[in-house]
């Protein structure tokens, strides 16, 4: 097995395979809010969690060397899906922490959520808010896509040069309708505009 680094982008089913890493990988630590876990660069898995390499170098002593020479991959996920669910997300943890910003009026409907992300400050959600290229400013070794994550995930593992077992769901949210539906033509946009950078460098689509 060679040794592993996990970037989670936001709603891409990170938490699922940072579970698989604990159950199935020799050793693990996790770097993402914790914050009395010191890095130990013999670790054989890795999860980052949604920070940076640049972020843990200042904040846990983390060496550019060893980020080179570890395996990395992260998955991305459709633009316009990826908002849909964290919206239906944010929606679901507000009635578990009633009191905290998730109650704040930019989660009362699905527009006033993206007009937020779009126009508004990233003060709410700063780490769901960038472009999921804010995750990835160092290259990483494989990028799979959450639309087709059992073939990628698989990928990863032969990759990684470790056994394959498929991912359980955690922090799964059932909708009742596709994401189109959630889409007027003016919200379609509004997305289009501000993350026409990684809409275009990963070829998304709407619908697809």
């Amino acid at each position: 097995m060679k040794q592993v680094i996990h970037v989670h982008i936001p709603r891409t089913a990170g938490r699922s395979m940072m579970f698989w890493a604990k159950q199935h990988s020799h050793s693990f630590q996790h770097l993402y809010r914790s914050h009395n876990t010191q890095w130990n660069p013999a670790i054989q898995w890795t999860y980052f969690g949604h920070n940076t390499l640049d972020e843990l170098i200042k904040n846990k002593g983390v060496l550019e060397e060893w980020w080179d020479s570890c395996f990395k991959f992260a998955f991305i996920r459709n633009t316009w899906d990826r908002l849909v669910s964290l919206y239906e997300f944010q929606r679901t943890r507000k009635f578990r922490h009633s009191g905290r910003h998730w109650t704040c009026k930019y989660l009362k409907d699905f527009p006033s959520f993206i007009e937020h992300l779009c126009f508004e400050s990233e003060s709410i959600w700063p780490k769901y808010n960038h472009q999921q290229l804010a995750r990835l400013q160092r290259p990483v070794d494989f990028i799979g896509r959450f639309e087709k994550i059992n073939d990628d995930w698989k990928k990863v593992c032969e990759l990684a040069e470790i056994s394959h077992f498929p991912l359980d769901k955690h922090n799964y949210i059932t909708r009742d309708k596709p994401y189109t539906e959630y889409y007027t033509p003016r919200l379609r946009h509004m997305v289009e505009e501000r993350y026409g950078e990684e809409i275009e460098l990963f070829h998304f689509q709407f619908g697809e």
